[in-house]
């Protein structure tokens, strides 16, 4: 950015000025209005904010990120890249760190094996799945421990009977009509969990109930009806691929 966000002025004839580490903009220089960790920075504004104390691997802020910027090696490239000791395997054989965007223009494969793309996620460190297991075990467990406290706060609070329940108001029989339920493809197609069963569309944030009043005409409390007793008519059926993945798709949005 050219003028100082603050005073909205330009810099003056004496003020020296520099590009920033990452990206074209001027780096800070307003003196009146950046202390002194911004204007020695090297960095814009934006800059400042997201990596002044943030590896542009990981995107975490450490004490032991590297002090030292370090040229970005791809040809023609000015920008500088800063890495923590974490994201940096010296034990490892890895491809040199690319800067933010020669490392978005290029094919993002894994820096250690070279060979399969790499998670787009800050947190496997610009690796793919394998390498990021092999190299950060620890990560990996981690992540596995807070996903699987996230499921169990989920799933915390269990259904309970009293025995004061209301009794079964009525028994479903099976739907005896032309009515048909769309079959499920005998492939692992994805479909996604929020849809509805009687057209498979995808309901989405609108819920449920709008849909089936919109396009089906019928409440909640009849959808299930219909359902339940066109699936009972049709009973048994084979679980087909595409339910089971559909409903590994269910289960790992919960996690």
């Amino acid at each position: 950015m050219f003028f100082c966000e603050v005073c909205v002025s330009p810099p003056s004839a004496d003020v020296v000025t520099q590009s920033c580490r990452m990206c074209n903009n001027l780096a800070l220089w307003c003196q009146q209005h950046c202390g002194d960790a911004e204007l020695h920075s090297g960095l814009c504004r934006q800059h400042f904010v997201s990596h002044f104390a943030d590896c542009i691997c990981c995107s975490q802020g450490s004490e032991d990120v590297l002090s030292d910027w370090q040229e970005c090696p791809e040809e023609g490239c000015q920008y500088e890249v800063r890495i923590c000791n974490t994201c940096e395997l010296p034990q490892a054989p890895q491809a040199a760190f690319k800067c933010v965007s020669c490392w978005r223009l290029g094919d993002r494969l894994c820096r250690i094996c070279g060979e399969t793309p790499s998670q787009t996620e800050f947190k496997f460190r610009r690796c793919c799945v394998a390498c990021f297991s092999s190299h950060y075990p620890a990560a990996v467990n981690l992540q596995i421990q807070e996903e699987s406290q996230a499921y169990l706060a989920s799933v915390a609070e269990e259904q309970t009977w009293t025995g004061q329940e209301p009794a079964l108001q009525g028994l479903l029989m099976p739907l005896d009509d032309s009515f048909e339920l769309p079959r499920y493809s005998a492939e692992a197609e994805y479909l996604s969990p929020e849809h509805c069963r009687i057209c498979f569309s995808t309901y989405g944030p609108q819920g449920l109930e709008q849909h089936l009043q919109e396009f089906h005409g019928c409440t909640h409390a009849q959808y299930r009806r219909l359902i339940n007793r066109r699936v009972l008519k049709e009973w048994p059926q084979r679980p087909e691929p595409q339910v089971l993945r559909t409903r590994m798709a269910a289960f790992k949005t919960k996690l």
